[in-house]
């Protein structure tokens, strides 16, 4: 796994800067998998059980940085993650 921020406005935001809230980052991790030993199914599976689906309490303690996302590599894995999510 990789750990560091997606998605805002700033190039290289440090964390100050993340923590900070006008950045638009959220925090994030990257994660490699073999497709022979976990599905991408089951990574969702594992991401919703741990995710409080209801981040208000989340957000308002801690930052806009921390509110949960998928971020997806190709059409077949946002299909999935949002089929996913609807369950």
């Amino acid at each position: 796994m990789i750990s560091g921020y997606t998605g805002g406005s700033v190039k290289n935001p440090s964390y100050e800067e993340v923590s900070g809230g006008g950045t638009g980052h959220r925090e994030s991790v990257e994660v490699t998998y073999d497709p022979a030993k976990v599905t991408y199914e089951h990574l969702l599976e594992v991401f919703w059980h741990n995710v409080d689906r209801s981040t208000t309490r989340t957000v308002l303690r801690q930052g806009q940085q921390y509110r949960a996302a998928i971020f997806y590599h190709d059409a077949a894995q946002k299909q999935a993650a949002e089929a996913r999510r609807r369950r």
